[in-house]
């Protein structure tokens, strides 16, 4: 997976910013994240499963098991792709 390209993530005054880049439908305003969801998108084009991202949630969040970590963290990915913030890549990967 992959986040779209009409976004960048920007880090702007302590704070994690999805920003448009380009026309689209899904917002025209900045998206304020929390820590959790930056990392997500930090590392989804790197991690090639939802599991993965799991683990790196889980290495960085010492207090939740991976476990855990991919049970909150599916969700939430299904709602990024259901939204359009994440796509998936040309091999179809999530």
């Amino acid at each position: 997976m992959k986040l779209n390209s009409c976004f960048v993530l920007r880090f702007i005054h302590h704070l994690y910013l999805l920003v448009p880049v380009s026309r689209n439908s899904i917002t025209k305003e900045a998206v304020l994240l929390n820590e959790t969801a930056a990392m997500i998108f930090q590392n989804c084009e790197s991690a090639h499963s939802a599991e993965q991202l799991a683990d790196i949630l889980a290495n960085r969040f010492t207090d939740i098991s991976p476990v855990e970590a991919k049970m909150q963290l599916l969700p939430y990915i299904e709602s990024l792709l259901q939204e359009g913030f994440l796509i998936m890549d040309e091999n179809g990967k999530e």
